[in-house]
């Protein structure tokens, strides 16, 4: 190391203040990397990052570049004192939480926020010594900041201080898939049962309550949901297969959602999948990212990612942009080492691996382990396809088929059969293969020209059949193009697609079931819903069913469209239907409840909710929705079982906004549980969870501040109910309310003479109005809007007669 033309201490901090020109900056730069007592000398003098610990040597390639959290583990010991630790600016460093290639994590408090995150800096010696460590540790934090999804570790701040760089984001409790997958492996976790595989994760993921086989990512399901959720099964591979498709299908997710902003992640692998205490599986790392229309990261046909997870076409470093179906193959490597504990191309170095991605398909996971499920293998196996034409077109179609197989429907992927071994045979063995044909062809020529008038009428046969199912492919491939546009919210084109493959096949099954639902989402999301779609809906599932009468998630599909329609009986008979075809499925029985309540008949409703709820807890984990409906019909028949079961369906889905609605409409109404401070607690939490009744949420949360004496947000959110939609008397009295106690009887009178001018009309014969669509049931009462006019009439007389 260089000991001679050492630097200076003033040279040292010019440097660090940004004071030099760029040709001083340059000649510092290279004496930093060459010399180790200047490096130190620089780092020890850096005063706002503090004394940053050695770094160690940076690999190359790195197998987990992100650094979790274990609760139960610390990295430095209690007695070090956080005087040591690096200063960053609006950050408190409570300790070092672990390691990468690329820097070090500590356990921070983010001021004045108060937030507890994971802060990542890369230090300036590092960054010295690595110019590039600079780019991707920038990558990594612009790329990562740009994606809000509930399965990607976000990035909240990022920023530099004297040389040191940084960045904060969500602190993640849990563990890296490659510390899983050789405890599952192990374990035989496919043996166990779900009570000792939920024992197993959390054994090794602490506080983990949410990884009792909890979906991953969004994995809700409405009321109006054409494609089922479908049943698990009971062998006890099958517990832990779902739950890998389940973690995969929502990583799958995940990507989609780059993909869609211009992010290709390049380097998913297992080290790089975190799953979490809270049961979600979370995507880490975008260090190698590339952010389409930008430079990449490194130089045109360098290798990217570990090597064990490259896609054929980065293992060729190829002289061409990688595309997003690079980072559907890593994916499909990490399941292949899920499903069956080993990896998809084993190999003693770099080499051999890289030779076996290029040349060499992997082998049958079933081969390997026999329990495997046929349809997750045939998925995994469409991922490691060589071509990427051949693999799914988008990482949201791989999702949707590992929905599929958890919903127990066929899946789109096929099985390579005959024909497809060989073709991929001859493309690794083209030379040979060649010559072997053509002798071959020289051989039966002559036996061919005398045969060929028998066989033109078979060729012709041949021809007409393929371009039959040519046809047919077509009419199928628009239908999965409708799927993908009504997913982005694209319903007008989704119907576009869809009608243009019944007009090439007027009997697709697939297309109709389709139509059914998207017509009524097109008309759930017009401004002025036009009846017209939801008739051209209900003639759609009719053909359908006319073409497979034995569909459950169709027969249910059909009573929403009934509902909507408000044809009571006829969406009863669909739901029945349902129900007599799939029995133990609690949806359709919760369905069947609302129904029967919307139409008078609350005897029935109430027993077939009840029903709904005990099917749900048989479910592993537990359906939640059907006991936040029979909570909101317990409400309405003022029945004390109202907060033990709202309570259970809390317990079930703390993140439910509308089972904290219900809750908070309890506390401010039920007789012997009002509790107003909870009740505005519970209020704000429906709406800070998205509650999908923004009106009806924005109602609750005016009535709780107005009974807590916060009468200037009580009015302000009663004006944003009313300009949600929600109705305008409740809200109108509860302003009036608010006005009087304010002591403005004059706006009091006024808000009182609208309430009465928007007086219902179904309350001129009716005591209540029931409502049950988006997957919650909901009654607003003659009684308690007579009763808030009372109490507004009762002020404005108080009022006036003491001005």
């Amino acid at each position: 190391m260089a000991t001679t033309g050492c630097l200076t201490d003033d040279q040292l901090n010019d440097y660090a203040n940004g004071a030099l020109d760029q040709a001083e900056t340059k000649r510092i730069e290279r004496h930093l990397r060459d010399c180790q007592r200047c490096r130190r000398k620089h780092v020890a003098a850096d005063e706002d990052v503090g004394e940053l610990p050695a770094q160690p040597t940076v690999a190359a390639e790195q197998e987990t570049e992100f650094v979790t959290v274990r609760p139960d583990v610390k990295t430095i010991s209690p007695e070090a004192g956080r005087d040591s630790l690096p200063k960053i600016p609006g950050y408190e460093l409570l300790e070092e939480i672990g390691r990468g290639g690329m820097g070090i994590v500590y356990r921070a408090i983010q001021n004045p926020l108060g937030r507890e995150v994971a802060l990542k800096l890369l230090p300036s010696n590092l960054a010295t010594m690595r110019p590039d460590a600079v780019d991707r540790f920038r990558r990594e934090a612009a790329a990562a900041s740009k994606l809000h999804h509930n399965n990607i570790i976000p990035v909240y701040d990022f920023g530099a201080a004297r040389g040191a760089y940084y960045f904060a984001m969500e602190l993640i409790a849990g563990q890296p898939l490659n510390e899983l997958i050789p405890r599952l492996g192990e374990q035989h976790a496919q043996t166990l049962s779900p009570a000792r595989l939920a024992a197993l994760l959390s054994s090794h993921t602490p506080d983990a309550s949410g990884l009792a086989f909890g979906p991953g990512g969004d994995d809700t399901r409405t009321d109006d949901s054409v494609h089922g959720s479908g049943t698990s099964t009971t062998g006890r591979g099958d517990i832990y297969y779902q739950q890998v498709a389940r973690w995969m299908g929502a990583v799958a997710e995940a990507l989609h959602y780059a993909h869609g902003r211009g992010i290709i992640h390049r380097d998913v692998k297992p080290g790089n999948l975190i799953l979490s205490v809270d049961g979600r599986i979370m995507l880490a790392d975008f260090g190698l990212a590339k952010v389409i229309g930008e430079d990449a990261i490194t130089m045109t046909g360098s290798l990217l990612g570990t090597i064990r997870y490259l896609s054929p076409e980065q293992a060729m470093a190829k002289r061409i942009p990688l595309d997003h179906r690079t980072d559907i193959y890593s994916l499909g490597a990490t399941m292949y080492e899920l499903l069956c504990f080993a990896p998809a191309f084993p190999g003693s170095n770099d080499q051999q691996i890289l030779a076996a991605i290029i040349t060499r398909d992997p082998t049958p996971l079933r081969k390997i382990e026999r329990t495997v499920p046929a349809e997750l293998e045939t998925i995994c196996l469409k991922t490691l396809e060589k071509a990427p034409d051949a693999r799914y077109a988008t990482a949201r179609a791989l999702a949707e088929d590992l929905r599929r197989y958890i919903d127990d429907v066929p899946i789109v992927a096929k099985r390579v059969g005959p024909l497809r071994r060989t073709q991929k045979f001859v493309r690794r063995h083209k030379p040979g293969v060649i010559a072997g044909v053509a002798t071959l062809l020289m051989v039966i020529a002559g036996a061919l020209y005398f045969q060929a008038d028998r066989k033109r009428g078979h060729e012709e046969r041949k021809r007409v059949h393929a371009e039959r199912q040519q046809i047919l492919a077509e009419a199928e491939r628009l239908v999965e193009e409708a799927i993908r546009l009504s997913g982005s919210g694209q319903l007008e084109d989704a119907v576009a697609s869809l009608n243009e493959s019944l007009r090439i096949d007027p009997d697709h099954f697939r297309a109709h079931a389709n139509l059914c639902s998207v017509m009524k989402d097109l008309f759930n999301s017009s401004a002025i819903p036009d009846p017209t779609l939801l008739d051209q809906a209900l003639e759609h599932c009719n053909k359908a069913l006319a073409l497979d009468p034995n569909s459950p998630t169709l027969w249910n599909a059909t009573g929403v469209v009934l509902k909507k329609l408000k044809r009571w009986e006829k969406a009863a008979e669909a739901y029945a239907k349902a129900i007599e075809l799939q029995p133990d499925d609690p949806y359709w029985w919760n369905n069947l409840g609302e129904i029967h309540a919307l139409a008078g008949d609350l005897v029935a409703g109430e027993e077939k909710l009840r029903k709904a709820v005990e099917l749900a807890a048989q479910h592993d984990p537990p359906e939640c929705f059907p006991w936040r409906d029979l909570a909101s019909f317990q409400l309405f028949r003022e029945s004390t079982e109202a907060l033990a079961t709202i309570n259970k369906a809390i317990k079930c889905d703390p993140n439910d906004a509308n089972a904290r609605l219900i809750h908070a409409r309890l506390r401010l109404q039920l007789e012997g549980y009002v509790d107003y401070v909870e009740a505005l607690r519970e209020a704000r939490n429906a709406a800070d969870y998205g509650n999908r009744f923004a009106g009806r949420s924005n109602r609750i949360l005016a009535l709780a501040y107005l009974r807590n004496d916060n009468f200037d947000e009580a009015v302000a959110q009663a004006r944003e109910a009313i300009a949600q939609g929600d109705h305008p008397a409740f809200n109108h009295l509860i302003i009036s309310i608010a006005e009087a106690k304010r002591e403005d009887i004059a706006a009091a009178r006024v808000q009182l003479e609208k309430a009465r001018a928007a007086w219902p009309t179904e309350f001129e014969d009716k005591s209540y109005i029931a409502t049950a669509d988006k997957g919650i049931l909901w009654f607003d009462t003659r009684a308690e809007l007579e009763e808030f006019r009372g109490e507004a009439e009762g002020l404005i007389a108080s009022g006036s007669a003491h001005p």
